[in-house]
């Protein structure tokens, strides 16, 4: 269950850039001052409840510290797949609007079936809060590693031991400040 929370709060960070833009879409004069609706106040709760987790998950991110090594070998960029993941995943669902109920319904259902695959398929890796932090993806033999490192620093640890945690399976954190064996 630790796990799924976990991860679940992960999903919710690495929407975080939709947050944002929901809340300009949906802003307006009279969104907060002539017609305060329940609908309204949901969703903006909501949506700040999503952006101070986002937030929780750099805190945890940035200052979770770990025991776990890990043996860096063959080291590469993990591709382009943070801007698939906002063109594929957050771009549709900024069609979202509170006027009509058929495309919440929707939209709610894309957001679960997201949900349920980042989580199945370990994705915690893909997070743009987390690029903008200055937190890079890698993959490396049998897993990904997220750091705050540089590219050419990273691929020079080839056969080096590097200190951090785990994640999740298959998803390695390790801090620039962490000594490397």
């Amino acid at each position: 269950m630790k796990k799924i929370a976990i991860r679940s709060l992960m999903f919710i960070s690495s929407y975080f850039p939709l947050y944002i833009f929901l809340l300009v879409l949906q802003f307006k004069a009279e969104f907060f001052y002539e017609c305060i609706s329940i609908k309204n106040l949901i969703f903006l709760l909501l949506m700040i409840a999503f952006i101070l987790i986002s937030f929780f998950s750099i805190y945890f991110l940035t200052n979770s510290k770990g025991t776990n090594q890990l043996r860096v070998n063959g080291v590469k960029r993990a591709n382009d797949e943070v801007i698939s993941y906002v063109f594929t995943y957050i771009i549709p669902i900024l069609s979202f609007s509170l006027d009509d109920s058929r495309m919440l319904i929707v939209n709610g259902l894309l957001f679960a079936l997201i949900w349920f695959l980042y989580i199945k398929l370990n994705l915690m890796y893909l997070n743009p809060l987390w690029a903008l932090w200055g937190y890079v993806s890698y993959e490396a033999e049998g897993c990904y590693i997220i750091t705050n490192m540089m590219v050419d620093d990273i691929k020079r640890m080839n056969g080096k031991i590097l200190n951090g945690y785990f994640l999740v399976n298959g998803v390695f954190v390790a801090q620039k400040e962490n000594k490397i064996i």
